[in-house]
């Protein structure tokens, strides 16, 4: 695998984000994250690209990959 996400959770205070996310990807896998507004889509890709922690669990990146991130909303000056 080039990535493993084992049995990741996070909360915000009292609100569960994500509970026991697990998935695995290999060279040339495509996915897609589907879901609802406010269903955790892009604090698990924050997980898994390392701008957030996990509560628990693992994120594993083979060697020589790397993950990147562009943010919904890019801060712009004034």
């Amino acid at each position: 695998h080039v990535l493993l996400v084992a049995s990741v959770s996070r909360s915000f205070g009292p609100l569960a984000v994500l509970e026991d996310v697990s998935f695995a990807a290999s060279a040339g896998d495509r996915m897609g994250i589907v879901g609802a507004n406010g269903s955790g889509k892009t604090t698990l890709l924050r997980v898994v690209a390392g701008a957030d922690r996990p509560d628990a669990g693992r994120v594993d990146i083979a060697p020589g990959v790397s993950v990147g991130y562009l943010a919904q909303a890019l801060p712009f000056p004034e």
